[in-house]
């Protein structure tokens, strides 16, 4: 493990193949490099992760709430224990009064919207000709994603602290028109 300075820190990174850009606003008094391992109980079946560096990149980060992710799919289980802290909150709509309060065109989607059923629950549908694939999908991409890390639950995904936007436009078989 090497411990980086302030000082030296934007240069290391500079050096870095594939890195364009380093601001100076670190937060951190110093960079520690060596690869976090997360105490989840997949993680060491995730062979994905360390091929890309993130356990290296999750020492700088593991992402932010301010990031919201649309996942544009099947829907999320937005009750999954890895997923639950990371669904973003639409602040400006207030759930259940069945008005359109941000005037976005869809009424009380707080959570997300599912435009296969023209509803506010962005969740997965157990349709006729569902498959396992098509149902599951977009709560695969968003663990793979954005699932909370370093919390002794499943597994660990590539931001662990970025919001995800369910956006539901396939159905349960994983077909749908993304056009409108």
């Amino acid at each position: 493990m090497v411990v980086l300075g302030k000082r030296y820190a934007r240069v290391a990174l500079m050096t870095l193949v594939g890195v364009l850009f380093v601001f100076q606003n670190i937060a951190a008094s110093s960079l520690v490099w060596g690869a976090l391992s997360p105490a989840d109980p997949e993680f060491q079946r995730q062979t994905h992760l360390p091929q890309i560096n993130v356990p290296d990149a999750w020492n700088l980060t593991w992402g932010s709430s301010d990031v919201i992710v649309a996942v544009i799919d099947s829907g999320i289980d937005i009750t999954n224990p890895d997923l639950v802290g990371n669904i973003w909150v639409n602040a400006d709509e207030i759930s259940n009064n069945g008005i359109d309060d941000d005037r976005n065109g869809y009424i009380d989607d707080v959570t997300g919207w599912d435009f296969v059923t023209k509803s506010n629950d962005p969740q997965p549908k157990f349709e006729p000709g569902w498959t396992e694939i098509g149902v599951n999908h977009g709560t695969i991409v968003a663990g793979i994603l954005a699932a909370r890390g370093g919390n002794d639950l499943g597994v660990a995904g590539v931001a662990w602290r970025v919001s995800l936007m369910p956006l539901r436009v396939l159905n349960g078989a994983g077909v749908g028109d993304t056009f409108g």
